[in-house]
């Protein structure tokens, strides 16, 4: 008789069956794991994305809103006061020197070349397009006298040389803007009104004066008085253009007109990546209706009272599964590919005009 022993069967292992059955589920297993961390992985990208997206566009909103609220602000000036652009510097600052508190640009045509050569193409070729604000801005620093080229103030006013200057006269109806070539701390001098043959910087009441220009030879006898006021003169455009942080990326970018190593000159600032596009239009009342229309259908700048302010927000990297578009508000231009974007419109209505 053959007697087996259990002891040895239980030796022998798992059956070839048996072990591709195991390595089944094992994979089974391992490709859900790996499914769920491929989808955490994108869930958190999508995320990061979206936050940088808001994020960007949050802080870009709030710097441009701010800017079109406060244009054409002049202290006690309303926007019908005489202007007297007597303040020096180079070609691209003249170009931001002007009458008007905003203007619009559908793209390229008619922009300053202050920055339009930094303008990127957005959808279809197309440049970006831009706006220009013009403000007083900061503290008032109340004048005790106008003396030839100098003014006196009251307290240490806090002005650097180079600074461009807004003077409101006392009488609230006119205004100066010049550019300061010396300081001390209760006064400053400009140099560019005895440039073009100018006596004072004071507009007559029934006109404005813009320098260079016909009216620049011209001598304005009267001085500024006691109870006129002084402040910053800003001057800010608005585009898209490419990112010099990340090159190949799209981004907002703000000219500005600075006194930066005494030139008087316009230089750009890039505030806020991943802002593709920017659309404009401007809130016009005529009668009892309001229509918002493009910056070509602006006849009088003057009469604009709200700016409805468009911007495309892009992601950094293209993190879509499949291409998606997305249009920009009535510019119509359109945008497909795998990047995420989103559309943030906003109104904002410009304080200084009713």
């Amino acid at each position: 008789m053959e007697i087996r022993s259990n002891k040895q069967r239980s030796t022998n292992g798992f059956s070839i069956v048996e072990l591709m059955v195991a390595i089944l589920i094992g994979l089974i297993i391992l490709a859900g794991v790996i499914q769920v961390v491929i989808t955490s992985k994108t869930t958190f990208l999508g995320q990061e994305e979206m936050s940088f997206i808001q994020e960007n566009a949050r802080y870009a909103m709030d710097v441009i809103g701010k800017d079109i609220q406060g244009a054409g602000y002049k202290g006690c000036a309303g926007q019908d006061a005489r202007v007297a652009l007597v303040a020096g510097g180079d070609a691209k600052a003249l170009e931001f020197l002007g009458l008007e508190s905003l203007r619009g640009y559908l793209n390229e045509n008619g922009a300053p070349n202050a920055y339009s050569g930094d303008l990127n193409n957005v959808a279809g070729g197309v440049k970006s397009e831009s706006i220009l604000i013009r403000s007083f801005r900061g503290p008032h620093h109340l004048l005790t006298s106008h003396s030839g080229q100098t003014l006196n103030f009251s307290a240490p006013h806090g002005f650097s040389q180079h600074d461009y200057l807004g003077v409101v006269a006392e009488d609230c109806r006119r205004v100066g803007v010049v550019r300061i070539s010396e300081r001390t701390n209760t006064s400053v001098s400009y140099a560019s009104a005895n440039n073009h043959g100018m006596s004072t910087i004071k507009p007559s009441l029934d006109k404005s004066i813009i320098c260079p220009g016909a009216e620049c030879a011209t001598g304005y006898s009267q001085n500024y008085n006691p109870g006129s006021v002084a402040m910053n003169f800003l001057a800010h455009a608005y585009y898209i253009g490419d990112s010099s942080a990340l090159p190949g990326s799209p981004a907002l970018k703000r000219a500005v007109l600075t006194n930066r190593a005494g030139n008087g000159t316009v230089v750009s600032e890039e505030l806020a990546l991943g802002v593709e596009d920017i659309h404009f239009r401007y809130g016009i009342k005529n009668g009892g209706d309001t229509s918002y229309v493009l910056a070509n259908a602006v006849t009088d700048w003057s009469q604009v009272f709200a700016v409805e302010v468009s911007l495309m927000m892009r992601s950094q990297t293209p993190s879509l599964s499949v291409a998606e578009s997305k249009t920009l508000g009535s510019s119509g231009r359109t945008y497909t590919d795998k990047h995420m974007r989103q559309v943030v419109t906003s109104i904002y209505r410009i304080r200084n005009r009713i």
